[in-house]
């Protein structure tokens, strides 16, 4: 989906968490039944925000930054590792609750692996 979505809203609640990233709540006004439907259609999708006290004109939306490449992936290499094999414990029908283990049992793969490839210490 590209296109952007241009809504009133009030921040209501910001929450953050240990590995750095928030949750952002925001009240609109009662919204169209074309911009619920975009905005339904952005759900899990990434994008941009851009808020700003008052309205924007039509300038400024014309005119916004592009995301910063520092920020198009805000996560550690860690992070992303660990969100991978998250997803892949789940898709070979992994509970959560096992995870943790499951992941211990595979980094541990990861570094013999890496072990393997190393040249003898003399």
């Amino acid at each position: 989906m590209t296109g952007t979505v241009v809504v009133r809203a009030d921040l209501k609640k910001l929450s953050s968490f240990a590995n750095r990233t928030f949750d952002l709540i925001f009240n609109t006004s009662e919204l169209s039944a074309e911009s619920l439907g975009a905005l339904g259609a952005c759900l899990h999708i990434a994008g941009t925000l851009a808020f700003k006290i008052g309205d924007f004109t039509d300038e400024e939306l014309l005119d916004l930054p592009e995301v910063k490449p520092e920020f198009a992936n805000s996560k550690s290499p860690s992070e992303r590792l660990r969100n991978v094999l998250f997803v892949l414990h789940k898709q070979q029908g992994g509970m959560p609750e096992d995870f943790e283990a499951w992941r211990i049992q595979k980094m541990e793969q990861i570094i013999e692996f890496y072990k393997a490839k190393l040249e003898p210490n003399e």
